[in-house]
C-alpha cells in the first residue's frame, strides 16, 4: 500500500527497483533518524504496532508477550524486512512502534472486549459496533469475514495459490511459436465465494 503512495508521502525512492540489493544496503546503513511526517511516525506507526499487539492479545497472550510480539513484528518483519527494501530502518520507528503499539494496543484490546461483551453493539448499533471492531482490530475483523468465526462470515470458501502462467496471448490459436520460461509470469490466484 505504501509503495503506491506518491514519493512525497512515503519518502521511498522508486527510481531503482532492485529490492534485495537495496534491502542489504539499507540494512547495513541503518538505523537512521528518519524524516517522515510526524503523523506517520507518531500516529501511524503506533497504530500498526497496536494492530500487532491486539492480534497477540486476542490470541490469548498476556501483555508482556503481546508487547514482545509487537516488537518482533514491527522491528524485524516491517522495519528490517519490508520497509528496508525502500529505506533504511528508522530509529524512532523501532522505538515508537512497539511502545506506542503497547499503549494503544492494550487500550484497543480492552475496548474490543467491552464491545464484544455488549453483543457487538456501540450506542445500541451493531453497525457502529462492527465499525469500531474493525478500527480496533482490523486483522481480527477481516479474519471473521473470511473465516466466519463470529457467525457473520461473509466469505464462505477461500483458496490462495501461487501460479506460473503464460500470457493470455499464448492461448491464441494463431500463435505458432512455443512458449519458453521467459514468457511466463508468476502470480497469486485468489478464489473465494460468498
Amino acid at each position: 500500500m505504501i509503495a503506491l503512495l506518491p514519493e512525497s508521502v512515503s519518502n521511498w525512492d522508486k527510481s531503482e527497483i532492485r529490492p534485495i540489493k537495496k534491502w542489504w544496503s539499507n540494512v547495513r546503513s541503518g538505523p537512521v533518524w528518519d524524516t517522515d511526517k510526524w503523523y506517520i511516525n507518531y500516529i501511524g506507526h503506533p497504530y500498526f504496532g497496536g494492530v500487532y499487539y491486539v492480534m497477540a492479545r486476542s490470541s490469548g497472550y498476556n501483555q508482556w508477550n503481546s508487547f514482545v510480539y509487537s516488537f518482533l513484528m514491527s522491528t524485524f518483519l516491517y522495519e528490517y524486512g519490508i520497509e528496508a527494501m525502500c529505506e533504511p530502518p528508522s530509529i524512532q520507528d523501532i522505538i515508537v512502534t512497539p511502545l506506542g503499539g503497547w499503549l494503544y494496543g492494550e487500550w484497543a484490546y480492552q475496548k474490543k472486549q467491552k464491545i464484544l461483551d455488549n453483543d457487538r453493539e456501540v450506542m445500541g448499533s451493531r453497525v457502529l459496533g462492527s465499525t469500531a471492531l474493525f478500527l480496533l482490530d482490523p486483522v481480527g475483523k477481516i479474519s471473521e469475514w473470511v473465516g466466519g468465526d463470529s457467525g457473520e462470515g461473509t466469505i464462505q470458501n477461500l483458496s490462495i495459490r501461487l501460479s506460473i502462467m503464460p500470457p493470455a496471448a499464448s492461448f491464441s490459436p494463431y500463435r505458432k511459436t512455443s512458449l519458453d520460461v521467459d514468457h511466463r509470469y508468476i502470480g497469486v490466484e485468489v478464489f473465494f465465494n460468498f
